[in-house]
């Protein structure tokens, strides 16, 4: 920022010495690059989000979207050893571990999201997803709820919550997560349907019978 600063000054200061006029768009560039540029730069710090950051996402998503996705990794990874906690660059790291099948690494990445953001509802639906795949249904699972218990009204995480219950055969558990659903979404026919299933399963065939209609 200061050597931003810096130059715009000088290119003012080297005007005033010499008397030359500038012309009008060189005093524009001028007050851009040593005034408005540096703010601009310090409100995106202040909201964590660095310059050197963003040129590095960038070039790593330049690499990624040519499907050379080892040296985004790998322009990732080395930038995060400078800003180990951002946000940002986990959650690009983490889209693109994603996009290669290493889910493990994933995984491992949407958790440092979240410890960077409890509030990011979308990469906590994804962790869950991932566990799933990978088999650790009962980690989803818990990662799920936690995500219903702040936003219940989150259709997909309901959804994929009762469908790891009902795995599971924690039948009783899945009606009570697609009861709650249907309280936010009473016109999605799924509910029904999955409900008229885990009655069935329950023996209980008068509800199931009735869900089913």
């Amino acid at each position: 920022i200061l050597g931003i600063e810096a130059l715009g000054i000088l290119v003012g200061f080297l005007g005033l010495i010499f008397r030359v006029n500038l012309p009008i768009i060189i005093i524009i560039i001028t007050y851009i690059i040593s005034i408005i540029l540096p703010l601009i730069i310090i409100i995106f710090e202040m909201k964590g989000i660095y310059l050197s950051e963003i040129i590095y996402m960038n070039i790593a998503k330049y690499y990624s979207n040519r499907n050379e996705n080892s040296k985004a990794k790998e322009i990732l990874m080395k930038i995060l050893e400078k800003y180990p906690n951002s946000y940002y660059l986990h959650k690009q790291l983490a889209q693109i571990c994603e996009k290669t099948k290493d889910i493990d690494i994933a995984i491992d990445e949407y958790i440092r999201v979240l410890d960077a953001n409890r509030e990011d509802f979308e990469t906590q639906l994804k962790l869950g997803k991932l566990l799933n795949v990978q088999g650790r249904k009962q980690e989803g699972a818990k990662v799920l709820k936690e995500l219903l218990k702040i936003k219940p009204d989150y259709y997909e995480a309901s959804c994929l919550l009762g469908d790891i219950l009902y795995e599971e055969e924690n039948y009783k558990e899945a009606v009570n997560v697609y009861l709650q659903a249907l309280n936010y979404n009473p016109d999605k026919y799924e509910l029904y349907y999955n409900l008229g299933m885990l009655y069935t399963k329950l023996n209980d065939f008068q509800s199931a019978k009735e869900y089913y209609e």
